[in-house]
């Protein structure tokens, strides 16, 4: 837990004009190895807020410095990719696209 306690912490707020995010079931995006420098989480809270901690301060610059649009997107995607049985959203706007992402597991 040491590694997440001193990573670098933020929330990322998202505009109502530029979508909402996913939730899931299993809902942390990790990237990379918690002992990595690059390594990032991402943690959607609400459609409308998520956590973020990163190892390295450039890489919470970079995301906290994307549009609101770009954030959710690049969240959406992993997030849903990641679900085991439930995602969850909070407008219609995601569903013409969630059946390409969604795809039963073995």
């Amino acid at each position: 837990g040491g590694r997440l306690i001193n990573a670098h912490w933020a929330v990322k707020r998202i505009e109502q004009h530029d979508g909402s995010l996913i939730l899931s079931d299993r809902p942390l995006i990790r990237l990379y190895g918690y002992n990595r420098p690059g390594a990032t989480w991402v943690l959607p809270l609400t459609p409308h807020a998520a956590f973020i901690a990163c190892n390295h301060p450039s890489n919470l610059a970079k995301l906290m410095k994307l549009s609101g649009q770009r954030f959710v997107k690049e969240t959406n995607k992993p997030s849903v990719s990641r679900a085991e049985r439930f995602v969850f959203c909070a407008d219609k706007s995601h569903e013409s696209w969630l059946k390409k992402y969604l795809t039963p597991k073995s």
